[in-house]
């Protein structure tokens, strides 16, 4: 299954806007742009990574989760590094994926999920995965 997460924008009045994260066919991160009521037109803004943007993959089937922590929409999910041919993977990585890619922490293969949450001030996060 694919990875999605939705975080709505809280820059838009009303919070009419909802950020929709998701996995690429190429397993690179991707953001579309929707409307928060439905009344408006959906919007068609959409973007993806390219292929060798970042250093790793996200996973399919994995999950991927949003937040909204300190004035910024901050998106994780489980991850692979980009691997020399010779090498086999041996674990999972837990990754930032936007604002930016960041390793953050890793995991065995068999976990793939992961949740994140944040105080409704934003000002507080966590971060749960299988470890």
């Amino acid at each position: 299954m694919a990875a999605v997460a939705a975080i709505v924008n809280k820059a838009v009045a009303d919070d009419k806007s909802i950020n929709l994260f998701f996995n690429t066919s190429k397993a690179q991160l991707g953001i579309s742009l929707q409307s928060g009521t439905d009344t408006d037109d959906q919007a068609n803004d959409v973007w993806a990574t390219g292929d060798d943007d970042y250093n790793g993959y996200v996973l399919n089937p994995s999950s991927m989760a949003g937040v909204y922590y300190r004035g910024l929409s901050f998106v994780a999910a489980v991850t692979m590094p980009k691997l020399d041919p010779n090498v086999t993977q041996t674990e999972n990585q837990i990754s930032l994926v936007s604002p930016v890619y960041q390793k953050l922490t890793t995991t065995t293969l068999e976990n793939n999920n992961i949740a994140l949450c944040a105080t409704p001030s934003g000002n507080d996060s966590w971060l749960y995965y299988l470890g």
